[in-house]
């Protein structure tokens, strides 16, 4: 079994999210796990000028080349992945689009 587990909490060590979450990792194999901090690594935003990335034309911009090249990655880990664990923090009762 391999998990993927993403982590978004802007307050990094002193989140409650990252602490729970981080104790369920604590008891997975580093083998069997695939970890993503989209605070610390963000994902670009989807504009409507880099959104073309996603299509796979053949005259990207450089842009549109790395927004694909994070899609395709991103793509894979969840392909790769038996197990999708999502630690979601909540500020002032709603969750961030990061």
């Amino acid at each position: 079994m391999k998990a993927l587990v993403l982590k978004s909490s802007i307050l990094g060590p002193h989140s409650s999210s990252n602490a729970v979450i981080d104790s369920v990792v604590d008891t997975l194999s580093p083998e069997t796990l695939i970890e993503r901090d989209l605070a610390a690594t963000p994902l670009p935003i989807l504009t409507g000028n880099n959104v073309g990335g996603l299509r796979g034309a053949d005259d990207l911009t450089e842009q549109q080349q790395q927004v694909q090249h994070a899609s395709d990655q991103l793509i894979e880990e969840v392909q790769q992945s038996d197990t999708l664990v999502i630690a979601a923090p909540m500020y002032n009762f709603t969750i961030l689009c990061n």
